[in-house]
């Protein structure tokens, strides 16, 4: 009997070191301790181990990277995040009792480079191996000799993923990206008039995610180093929500605004705001001495200096041109600040926030000022020179939006904080007003609802500020108002407006503004309010104007430029489809009382859109008449098609002027205008020639669009500020951007569009 047992556990031996098929007792269970994959791509986790009696997974970052209950991971956006794996498991198949353990795998996300491989379709999923039915547990035999370790077998290598197209839509159309090397695309027509309807109720979102989270970059944060990380994703894929006109009433219309709202008071806060959280107004208008501070304000000293970034460290006496320029009218002056200068969360549909804000001050000098952690920095020039007093603004919370300066030299920064929870009354964007010298002098906040219709509900506030979409900025005498891209509670992404008076910071109502998604926000000042731009891709599918009073709260909304789509793409819930306008939103810019808007687009409004690329345009009207009339534009050109979310409406766009005619291999990127004197227009783009950057271009036009000078280029080794809009004093356009052959350092541009 004992020779037989030594038998046994001999055969036994052996046939474990050789590759049994046999288990003699549970292996502990293990996972994939890392994974590699590029963003849009998916790998799975693999789990080994038995009698694993079951186990889930979940992501601790969502922006970066999801999981699904097999596994499943689907890469978002660059970036590093874990996977947190519970197994549940017994030590034999007998056993009763379970065991529980905890694994974690180190998830990496990486973009892929914009090269030819990137246009290769994605690799079909390959589908998941069916696990191995566990092996019957074999008696235990007493006394087993110990069997010596078997080394562990290596794993086998992942098949490497081919790179998801960053920036180029779906393999089957000619790629057209608006913000990276590819084909341009035609711009579209503006719409028809819509029906007035009564207002909507409240209802709930009615589009799903967009199946793709975009590609993202990130404006690096300058403190003195040459390198910057990406920023994270927009926290949120837009979603394609606009309240629902009630039934009967044709899905094309748009609630009007609700009549009655009022100018001058204080745009409506949910119930259960707490008022007393807010800053209190301080007595008086803030004259030369500084406004008294709210209790609970942090303080208004000067906000320390960035480390790294010494306070009054002196910008050269001389500031030198990196390269020779093309047009000897530019002139580019290295500020030598080490910043790389970028749009966070641009993505090939939709813009970012630039890390940089450009603006003329109360004494016509231009000014640029830069995200740097936790202050921002103000750099003002004169005479081609830096001033050595940087000015640093404490930031009041983290997100950077934007900043500006009103005509007495106070700055009003806007930033943003994300709302980890589901209380729809915490504020989650503000306005800060600092003196000259930097100190804070009051800092007001909003929960997202100050632009919206009373029949919308609470979910259509913010939670994310700034997402994507940009964050425009204007002042008009002592109103000012903030343009933002943002993520609601109900998972879906839309524009929203927050408007103040500069002297009290009390909100001001300037009507509903709202647009779903809204990609694109812009603002111009005008007469005695704003006109507003936002580029939309499905409530409303348009370049939609906004024509707003600050004194009464009324506003007039046209749709002036539509976009095709293949028909029933919203109702099949197509969101990426839906996404793609064939079309970038420019900027707007006031032409002697008229609004001048640019922008690319294809010129189709049918599916001949598919395959052109997105060539230059303007509109020149006026704002003040019915713009869903011909006669109300200055420039001429109509465009007649099909738009509207299911590609089934039919369109005609005004006084659409095209400006360029590039074939297939010309893109056109971060589109810009602005005005000068006498009614000079300068429109500047990036070139891409076959993916080959070939610098920043211009046109120069009059007030009724009519060309002083064609498409030139300005500079081979340029570059634009990305999704911000240059800036005009004393003859001369201004912008800060690096340049191409240096993306390290920031760099004063100044064009002298004088005759």
């Amino acid at each position: 009997m004992k020779l037989n047992k030594k038998i046994i556990a001999y055969v036994l031996s052996v046939s474990f070191m050789f590759g049994s098929n046999t288990s003699i007792a549970a292996s502990n269970p293990s996972v994939t301790k890392k994974l590699s994959i590029n963003e849009g791509s998916k790998k799975i986790i693999k789990v080994k181990g038995t009698f694993i009696s079951s186990k889930s997974f979940k992501s601790t970052n969502k922006k970066i990277a999801i999981v699904n209950k097999k596994g499943m991971v689907t890469a978002k956006n660059a970036g590093k995040c874990k996977i947190k794996v519970k197994i549940k498991y017994r030590k034999s198949k007998k056993s009763k009792k379970i065991y529980k353990k905890n694994f974690f795998t180190v998830i990496t996300v990486k973009r892929p480079s914009h090269t030819e491989a990137d246009r290769t379709p994605e690799v079909p999923e390959v589908p998941e191996i069916p696990e191995v039915p566990e092996v019957p547990e074999i008696p235990e035999i007493p006394e087993i000799p110990e069997v010596p370790e078997v080394p562990e077998i290596p794993e086998v290598p992942e098949v490497p993923e081919i790179p998801i197209p960053s920036r180029i839509p779906e393999a089957t159309k000619v790629p057209a990206p608006s913000r990276t090397p590819e084909t341009t695309k035609t711009p579209a027509p503006s719409r028809t008039p819509e029906a007035a309807t009564t207002p909507a109720p409240p209802v709930q979102p009615i589009l799903p995610i967009t199946s793709r989270t975009p590609e993202t970059t990130k404006a690096p944060v300058p403190s003195g180093t040459p390198e910057a990380t990406k920023a994270p994703v927009p926290s949120g894929t837009p979603g394609s929500t606009k309240a629902p006109v009630p039934s009967g009433t044709p899905e094309s219309t748009k609630a009007p605004v609700p009549s009655g709202t009022p100018g001058s008071t204080k745009a409506p806060v949910p119930s259960g705001t707490p008022e007393s959280t807010k800053a209190p107004v301080p007595s008086g208008t803030p004259g030369s001495t500084k406004a008294p501070v709210p209790s609970g304000t942090p303080e208004s000293t000067k906000a320390p200096v960035p480390s790294g970034t010494p306070e009054s460290t002196k910008a050269p006496e001389t500031l030198e041109s990196p390269v020779p320029v093309t047009d000897p009218g530019l002139d580019i002056k290295d500020t030598g600040i080490n910043i790389k200068i970028a749009a966070n969360g641009e993505y090939k549909n939709w813009d970012g926030v630039s890390n940089v804000s450009q603006f003329i001050d109360g004494s016509g000098r231009y000014c640029f000022a830069y995200d740097n952690e936790e202050n921002v920095s103000i750099v003002k020039t004169e005479n081609g020179l830096i001033d050595s007093n940087i000015i640093h603004l404490k930031k009041v919370h983290s997100i950077f939006g934007g900043i500006t300066c009103d005509s007495e030299g106070n700055y009003y920064l806007v930033t943003g904080e994300t709302n980890t929870g589901d209380d729809t009354n915490q504020d989650t964007i503000f306005i800060s007003k600092y003196d000259a010298e930097g100190n804070l002098i009051k800092t007001t906040g909003d929960n997202g609802s100050s632009s919206l219709a009373s029949y919308y509900g609470t979910e259509f506030y913010t939670k994310e500020p700034f997402s994507s979409g940009n964050c425009d900025i204007a002042i008009n005498g002592n109103i000012l108002t903030v343009h933002y891209a943002r993520e609601m509670y109900s998972g879906h992404q839309s524009n929203s407006v927050f408007t103040v008076n500069t002297e009290s910071l009390e909100k001001v109502s300037v009507g509903a503004v709202y647009q779903s998604h809204c990609f694109s926000q812009r603002i111009v000042p005008y007469k005695n309010g704003f006109v507003y731009a936002g580029e939309g891709d499905c409530y409303n599918r348009a370049f939609t104007v906004t024509v707003a009073e600050a004194v009464n709260g009324k506003n007039v909304e046209n749709d002036i430029f539509h976009f095709w789509v293949k028909e029933n793409t919203l109702d099949n819930g197509d969101m990426f489809t839906l996404n793609n306008n064939f079309a970038h939103m420019g900027g707007l810019a006031v032409v002697n009382g008229n609004i001048a808007l640019a922008g690319t687009s294809a010129k189709a409004l049918s599916a001949e859109a598919e395959n052109q690329g997105e060539q230059l345009f303007i509109q020149i009207f006026n704002p003040e008449e019915d713009l869903s009339s011909e006669a109300s534009y200055i420039t001429t050109g109509n465009r007649t098609g099909t738009g509207g979310p299911n590609g089934n409406q039919t369109v005609t766009d005004y006084g659409v002027k095209w400006l360029s005619d590039f074939d297939a291999g010309t893109v056109i990127s971060h589109p810009q205008i602005v005005s000068g004197d006498n009614g000079t227009i300068i429109i500047l783009f990036e070139k891409y020639i076959n993916n080959d950057y070939k610098g920043v271009y211009y046109i120069k036009s009059g007030a009724d669009g009519t060309i002083q000078k064609d498409i030139s280029c300005l500079s081979e080794n340029a570059c634009l500020n990305a999704c911000k809009m240059p800036v005009y004093s004393n003859g001369k356009v201004y912008w800060t951007a690096n340049t191409y052959n240096d993306k390290n350092n920031a760099y004063i541009y100044s064009f002298d569009i004088q005759d």
